[in-house]
């Protein structure tokens, strides 16, 4: 399962990059309008990290929707457009797809728009995790998203967003989901040394520098060219 970072943070994408823990970024219009030159941004992402960019278009007219996620792809074909799963959000999909530009449906709530979605040939849907639990079982329903793209043998994969806890990417990962968006705080919360696995770690060395010293296994390897 793959980890995106949903953020415009220069300093946790690129330290992402650096760990290779993630895969890829996600915006929106609010995490854009923190910044005042959004063309700019979305470069310095694509310099920094690998991986695709998430943006989301901000019109809700159709057409509209089906220019501006032309326009982005046009910007990048690391890009990829984001459209709201709604009446028009459908529309806009049906084309941009037909022009082979790739589709994350967004705002996804309920079982119902991630089948509309997948029909619809979107490359992801994205489920808001803990929104969905603001108006019932959020594991119950995603897991019901998991099956009815399993059964239809869809394409479509599910990006996992407004996750709050380490337990939810597990449960994530545990249903095979293809990946999941996480803030900075949730991702220094994965990456963080545990007290007990960092007293494995000590202990191991303490045992070495008792017998070695200061010496490394480098060197140890190193002697044999002597």
């Amino acid at each position: 399962m793959q980890i995106w970072l949903d953020t415009i943070d220069y300093e946790v994408i690129a330290d992402g990059a650096k760990t290779g823990v993630i895969a890829g970024v996600t915006t929106n219009p609010s995490i854009l309008s923190k910044t005042k030159n959004v063309t700019e941004t979305l470069t310095t992402l694509l310099d920094i990290q690998p991986g695709p960019i998430a943006v989301q278009v901000t019109s809700a007219d159709p057409q509209e929707m089906i220019n501006e996620g032309m326009r982005i792809f046009e910007f990048s074909s690391r890009m990829i457009i984001k459209v709201p799963i709604n009446r028009n959000g459908l529309i806009a999909i049906k084309q941009l797809r037909h022009a082979q530009v790739p589709v994350l449906g967004t705002g996804i709530l309920f079982s119902t728009q991630a089948l509309l979605a997948s029909n619809q040939g979107a490359s992801y849907i994205s489920p808001y995790f803990g929104h969905i639990g603001g108006i019932g079982d959020a594991f119950a329903i995603l897991k019901t998203m998991v099956e009815i793209l399993r059964v239809n043998e869809s394409s479509t994969k599910i990006l996992v967003a407004s996750l709050r806890e380490l337990d939810h990417i597990i449960f994530c990962a545990s249903l095979g989901v293809a990946a999941v968006t996480i803030k900075p705080d949730l991702y220094y919360k994965l990456i963080a040394d545990h007290p007990a696995v960092e007293g494995f770690s000590q202990g191991f060395l303490s045992d070495w520098i008792q017998t070695h010293g200061q010496s490394s296994i480098k060197d140890a390897f190193s002697r044999i060219n002597k």
